[in-house]
């Protein structure tokens, strides 16, 4: 059963995917990488306000549909976010039309709680691995059976 990944995970999830982001970033430079350019600063930009808007304390709440609201960080109390899944992209009801920080705090969070179930799935392989490693008590085969009945046997003659 996956429980819910700690705080600190996911915000070292955005963190990182913040940085990631900023290295691809930095590496596409030259004019022919114009949009590839554009498109990690938008990358970026998204994680770090998803990782400042989450180190404020805006936390996702889920809906019964498997999408999320997302309150306004703005505006505080003012304005709730609704997003949804279509086609695996995660999508907005606010005006922005493309990644932004409601997307990039869900990606976090969906990282982070793959991350919390691949933790999970090892601990049960380890706790799988201890007890097979536990030493089973002898169980014979028939042959063995056969040579410990013909010493009983050979025991019990010898007392009478």
């Amino acid at each position: 059963m996956t429980t819910q990944p700690p705080l600190d995970l996911i915000a070292a999830v955005l963190e990182e995917l913040a940085g990631d982001a900023q290295r691809l970033y930095d590496g596409s430079v030259g004019p022919e990488q114009k949009e590839e350019r554009t498109f990690w600063r938008c990358q970026k930009n998204a994680f770090n306000k998803a990782l400042h808007y989450f180190s404020l304390g805006v936390r996702l709440t889920s809906t019964p549909s498997g999408g999320y609201t997302v309150p306004s960080a703005s505006d505080a109390g003012a304005t709730i976010h609704r997003c949804w899944k279509v086609g695996g992209v995660w999508c907005c009801s606010c005006d922005a039309h493309s990644f932004h920080w409601h997307t990039a705090l869900i990606a976090g969070y969906e990282v982070a709680f793959e991350r919390q179930y691949l933790a999970e799935a090892e601990a049960s392989a380890e706790a799988i691995v201890r007890i097979e490693d536990v030493e089973l008590p002898f169980v014979p085969t028939p042959d063995e059976r056969e040579y410990e009945r013909a010493l009983i046997t050979a025991d019990v003659e010898e007392w009478y």
